[in-house]
C-alpha cells in the first residue's frame, strides 16, 4: 500500500513577492478535493501501524513545515471543517524567539529596506555576490533569488555570520512579529489531534556544512524541547529543505526519532524506509496544476518530457 504525503508551509491571504503563500480559499479547495478523492490519514500513526486505513480509497496525508501562526489562523479552521488530520513540524528556535527562520528573515529584510547596496565578506559565497547594488525592486528580487540557494548550503557558522552582517547594514526594518506559533498554541494543536514533530532547532541543511556533532545536537535539542512542551519526544524529524544523507538518517534513529521526512514528488510505500519519506509540495498556483500534483500527473508529464528530450539529444 502507498501513500501520497503533501507538504505545505503557509496558508495566508496576504501576498509575498518571493514566496507566495497558499490562500485560505485555495487551501480549502485542495482539502475538499483530497477529502473527496483520498482517505486523508494521520501520517505518523499510519506509518507506525497504529492507524488502520479503510482501504476503500487511495491514502494521503497533510503536513506543514516551519510552524507559522497562520496554520492556526487559516489552515486549522479548514482542517476542522472537513474533519481531516494533519501534522506540523516546528523550528524550535523560532518558537522560542518568536521570530521566523533565517530563510524568511533574509527575504523580509532585503525586500523592505530602503538601502540600495549591500556588502558581505565571506569566502563561502561567490565573489560576484559580495558587493551588491540594485536600483529597483526587480533587481533586488533577482539578488534574493541568487543569494538564497547559496545560503542554504554553506556552513551554519558562515550563514549566521552573513545574517549578522546583513542586520548591521539594514537598520531601517523592524523585525516581523507574531508570525510564529508559541508553545501554548502548539499544545493547543496537539490537544486538537495535530501531530507535532521537529523541523530542527535553527533550520540548517543537516548534511551540508554541519559537523556530525552539530547534526546530533540539532536533532536532540529540538526533540527534547518539543518533549518538554508537549510531554513526548517527537516521532518525526522533517529535514530542513528536504536535505539529508545516510549519516543524518542514522543519527535521527539513534537519538529517538522513528521517521524522517524529505521533499520528493512521489508516493511512499508504507513498508519503505521510514527515514526517507517523500513529500509532494503544493504551491500557490492555479488549482488545475495543484490537482495534477496531487494525482501525480504533473511529475509524470515532466518525466515523459525529460525522457523525450534525452532521446532527442542522443540522436
Amino acid at each position: 500500500m502507498s501513500i501520497r504525503v503533501f507538504l505545505f508551509h503557509r496558508v495566508n491571504p496576504n501576498p509575498d513577492s518571493i514566496w507566495p503563500p497558499i490562500t485560505p480559499t485555495h487551501f480549502e479547495r485542495i482539502v475538499k478535493y483530497l477529502k473527496r478523492n483520498f482517505e486523508v490519514v494521520p501520517l505518523e500513526e499510519t506509518i507506525l501501524g497504529n492507524y488502520k486505513p479503510s482501504k476503500s480509497k487511495k491514502l494521503c496525508a497533510i503536513t506543514f513545515d516551519d510552524g507559522y501562526k497562520d496554520f492556526l489562523e487559516h489552515a486549522m479552521p479548514v482542517l476542522s471543517k472537513y474533519k481531516v488530520p494533519a501534522s506540523i513540524y516546528v523550528i524550535t528556535d523560532s518558537v522560542d524567539s518568536c521570530l521566523p527562520p533565517w530563510t524568511y528573515l533574509f527575504n523580509f529584510l532585503l525586500l523592505n529596506t530602503r538601502i540600495t547596496s549591500l556588502e558581505v565578506e565571506s569566502i563561502e559565497i561567490p565573489p560576484y555576490l559580495r558587493k551588491n547594488v540594485w536600483k529597483d525592486l526587480e533587481e533586488k528580487i533577482k539578488l534574493i533569488k541568487q543569494f538564497s540557494p547559496i545560503l542554504k548550503i554553506i556552513s551554519d557558522e558562515g550563514k549566521e555570520d552573513i545574517m549578522r552582517q546583513i542586520q548591521v547594514q539594514i537598520t531601517d526594518v523592524e523585525m516581523p512579529e507574531n508570525l510564529m506559533l508559541n508553545w501554548e498554541e502548539i499544545r493547543l494543536l496537539k490537544n486538537e489531534g495535530i501531530e507535532i514533530g521537529s523541523h530542527s532547532g535553527k533550520h540548517p541543511a543537516l548534511s551540508k556544512g554541519l559537523h556530525i556533532d552539530s547534526v546530533r545536537c540539532e536533532l536532540i535539542r529540538s526533540g527534547k524541547e518539543i518533549e518538554a512542551a508537549i510531554g513526548k519526544f517527537p516521532i518525526a524529524i522533517s529535514y530542513p529543505f528536504g536535505i539529508y544523507n545516510n549519516e543524518v538518517k542514522k543519527i535521527a534513529k539513534e537519538v529517538g526519532y522513528k521517521m524522517g521526512l524529505t521533499v520528493l514528488p512521489k508516493q511512499y510505500k508504507l513498508n519503505g524506509d521510514h527515514f526517507e519519506i517523500p513529500r509532494i509540495e503544493l504551491y500557490s498556483e492555479p488549482f488545475y496544476k495543484s490537482r495534477f500534483r496531487m494525482n501525480g500527473q504533473l511529475q509524470a508529464f515532466k518525466n515523459i518530457f525529460s525522457l523525450e528530450r534525452s532521446l532527442h539529444l542522443n540522436r
